[in-house]
């Protein structure tokens, strides 16, 4: 089941009178539009009827937002706005800044969980899109083209690297095969597939037949387990790691990271607490536990 960025516009609707805020990071970052008119739940596209700009945001476009707003800053609807930004220098492709799907309501709380204490986003697909053009990353499958320059984006797999179960090639204790896939589905150029510091975690899971371990963008470590639902992510922080889980995982070792590590030291909207690790035995036991669930 694929999985759009939580909380947009586009899924939570708005009241008349919310102000929301742009979250692409290139096209609309920090952009402040005050709506007049309810928006949709369950709506994509731009945002509907009326609306004041309230601040141009730093996006890549907030040069042209200002000249605009400079003599006005209310519009009838959109594509006015559009029509007016797309006319100054280096905006032609401004096209998406109000789609619905680059928008959250403006939030303190989500705010900072979302951005402030920002750890991973925790997808039940490894699905994504990518822009053909300048080859930007969607999580958010509706979207069909890229926000920044409107061009088409291709389906792929959001996967770098996956090391299977055994490692006895590298003389990992336990092992009984040698086996080791790796699966490249994206540019290698682009991302990078090993990260000093955590070859433990590797060879922690190698020990384990029933365990795999997936290398996704950012270095966050997703390790999986053959027959079940849900997954252990393991999140490079300063100064050790930080851990949670999903699925049947979370259900199982939630109880277990809170005995070895203490209480979590947040716990997100959708409800996935994260725990600190400092110790690399610390994160060793959590997986071996995982292994023999």
């Amino acid at each position: 089941m694929s999985k759009t960025p939580p909380n947009t516009v586009a899924s939570t609707g708005t009241q008349a009178g919310d102000v929301v805020v742009g979250i692409h990071t290139k096209g609309n970052f920090g952009l402040l539009i005050q709506v007049s008119e309810a928006q949709r739940s369950g709506s994509g596209g731009r945002i509907r009827g009326p609306f004041l700009v309230l601040h141009e945001g730093m996006g890549k476009y907030a040069s042209g937002i200002r000249a605009v707003i400079e003599s006005n800053s209310f519009f009838g609807k959109a594509e006015d706005f559009i029509r007016l930004v797309s006319k100054q220098d280096g905006c032609r492709d401004c096209t998406h800044v109000l789609n619905a799907n680059a928008l959250w309501k403006l939030d303190v709380r989500l705010i900072y969980d979302r951005i402030i204490n920002a750890e991973t986003a925790n997808y039940e697909t490894e699905e994504i899109k990518r822009c053909l053009s300048c080859g930007q990353i969607y999580h958010d499958l509706s979207l069909n083209f890229c926000l920044d320059d409107g061009s088409p984006l291709s389906d792929e797999l959001d996967e770098v690297e996956t090391v299977v179960r055994s490692g006895a090639d590298r003389g990992y204790p336990g092992s009984t095969n040698s086996q080791r896939t790796v699966s490249s589905k994206t540019n290698s150029k682009r991302l990078q597939t090993s990260s000093p510091g955590y070859e433990y975690i590797r060879a922690t899971v190698a020990k384990h037949p029933n365990l795999e371990l997936k290398v996704h963008q950012g270095f966050n470590h997703r390790i999986i387990k053959a027959g079940h639902t849900g997954s252990i992510w393991i999140i490079p922080r300063h100064g050790g790691v930080s851990i949670t889980a999903n699925g049947q995982a979370a259900q199982q070792l939630y109880r277990e990271m809170e005995r070895l590590l203490g209480p979590h030291h947040r716990e997100d909207v959708k409800g996935y607490r994260y725990f600190q690790a400092n110790k690399p035995i610390d994160v060793e036991k959590i997986i071996e536990a995982w292994a023999g669930i």
